[in-house]
Parts: C-alpha cells; sequence; structure tokens
C-alpha cells in the first residue's frame, strides 16, 4: 500500500498563501473582463432555470441550465487543482422545504500543469425540489455563485427566480439527460481506515474494483465539510481491491471530526462511479 505524502504545517501555509496569491491574480486580472462584459459585450456564460415538473411524489424536477461561450468552462462541486465550485443559496423561495443539487458526470482538464474539473459548453444541474405544500405552486429563487474560466477566470454571481407549476407533467428532455448523465453511484460501502499525523489524519479507502471504471485516471474524496483540505489521491490496485490514501488538514486548530456517512469516493475511468459513506476499516 502506498500512502499519500505528509504534508507538514508550514509547507501548508506557504501553500495557502501561493494559492491565495494566485486567486488574487486571477480575481484582478477578471476585473477588466467583467467591467467589459458589463458594458454590452456578449458575457462568457448565460444561466436559466428550466421549470421542469411535478413527480408523483410530491416533488418538483427542475433544473438550472448553464450556457457558455466557445472556450469556456466553469466547475464540478470539486473543482480539482483551480477554479470555483457553484454554490447556491435558496433564500428567499417561496413554498420550499429542501432542495437538492444533482451534479452530471464532469470532465478533467488537464492544461499548464493544472487539472480542472468541470463542464464546457452547456450545463444542466437536475433540482430535486421539496416543497412545504406538495400540491402547490413554488417559487424558486437561487443566488448562485460560480466561477467560468478560459485563459483567466471570472468570479460570477446570478440571482434567478420561477414558478414552478404543481401541475406540470411535462418532462423536459435537457433535464431527464442531466438525470441520466449523473455519475452511477455504487451500492457498496468502502471500508475507511483513519489514523492521526502531524497536524491531521490520513485516510485510506478500501474498495472493491468495480468494473465500470476501468483503468482509474482519478480518485476524488470528498468528506462533506468545505472547511477541510483533502490531499490528492494515492491509489494503487491489487488483488481485486483498490487502496485510495489521501491526507486531511482543518483549516482551524482543534479535532478534525470526519463523519463517515459523509464521506463520498468518486472514481473516473470508462465511467465515474461514486461511493458514498464508509465503515470502519482495519
Amino acid at each position: 500500500m502506498t500512502h499519500a505524502r505528509t504534508i507538514d504545517p508550514a509547507h501548508r501555509t506557504s501553500l495557502a498563501t501561493r494559492l491565495f496569491g494566485a486567486v488574487l491574480v486571477l480575481f484582478v486580472a477578471a476585473l477588466p473582463l467583467s467591467a467589459a462584459r458589463a458594458g454590452g459585450t456578449p458575457a462568457p456564460a448565460s444561466v436559466s432555470i428550466l421549470s421542469g415538473w411535478r413527480a408523483d411524489d410530491g416533488t418538483h424536477i427542475a433544473g438550472i441550465r448553464v450556457t457558455l461561450e466557445p472556450g469556456w468552462k466553469t466547475y464540478w462541486r470539486s473543482p480539482g487543482q483551480a477554479g470555483l465550485p457553484p454554490r447556491f443559496d435558496w433564500a428567499g423561495s417561496d413554498n420550499v422545504k429542501a432542495v437538492e443539487v444533482r451534479w452530471p458526470r464532469p470532465k478533467i482538464d488537464r492544461r499548464n500543469g493544472l487539472m480542472t474539473i468541470g463542464y464546457v459548453d452547456e450545463v444542466v444541474f437536475p433540482l430535486v425540489v421539496h416543497p412545504e405544500r406538495p400540491g402547490q405552486d413554488v417559487r424558486l429563487a437561487v443566488k448562485m455563485d460560480f466561477g467560468v474560466c478560459e485563459e483567466i477566470c471570472v468570479p460570477t454571481t446570478v440571482r434567478l427566480s420561477a414558478r414552478l407549476p404543481a401541475r406540470a407533467t411535462d418532462h423536459d428532455p435537457r433535464i431527464s439527460a442531466a438525470l441520466a448523465a449523473q455519475p452511477v453511484m455504487s451500492d457498496v460501502r468502502p471500508r475507511c481506515r483513519i489514523s492521526p499525523i502531524e497536524g491531521g489524519l490520513h485516510m485510506t479507502l478500501d474498495v472493491p474494483e468495480d468494473r465500470r471504471v476501468g483503468p482509474i485516471e482519478l480518485a476524488v474524496l470528498e468528506l462533506g465539510d468545505p472547511s477541510l483540505w483533502i490531499s490528492s489521491m494515492d491509489v494503487t490496485e491489487a488483488g481485486g481491491r483498490l487502496l485510495a490514501a489521501a491526507d486531511v488538514y482543518g483549516s482551524h486548530e482543534g479535532p478534525i471530526v470526519v463523519d463517515r456517512s459523509m464521506v463520498r469516493l468518486t472514481l473516473f475511468g470508462d465511467d465515474v462511479v461514486e461511493f458514498l459513506g464508509c465503515a470502519a476499516g482495519s
């Protein structure tokens, strides 16, 4: 078994400083472009709500459609080594108990020494909206913060709202296609071993090999806590099993708490397969 390298606290501080500086440079570089586009030239992305349909179980299936100019890209929920993941704020909605965002399979992009994960041309994010009063219309309001990148990156915020009719029954093929394009969800729970290292934790996930993935190009670990920093995963395969290891550090003093039910491992290969939750392993 090969472990991901340990990053000492001094190196992490240096890394964080360089990343902040890089993001700041990208942000400053984006300001003239943002201003120019506000003055009337085409924006690199247009965003709209697809009103969708009311499902038999009372939820409403809607979508957010992002259309990108040629050469531009936007990002998955875990963007890789650079980029801004989409963030959604549903404040101001009416008759909304909760909203689940579904994520179509993204693409891996390697260029200029960086690996990013996201979308080009167009992406539809399906939404599963849970109304407080299922038999009534929904007013969905969203503030969406996301990044779009070409040679430079533009932090972008849009605010949208739409009425989702309770009697809508026609399935929007764009939303249906995006739902069908989600990663495959495995019914296997990996075993995960967690051990302390200097300044953080080391995690190893032990997963039976999945033939749907094939040769693995990338493994991504998510822990459901944006305050945690996770290193790139080190993956080894042997004896019909896969070991994916990473180091985890907190952005604050004190113990790091990992909720095993929120551990999500995504494997990219011939297909994209996700594993949610992990059992304690020895």
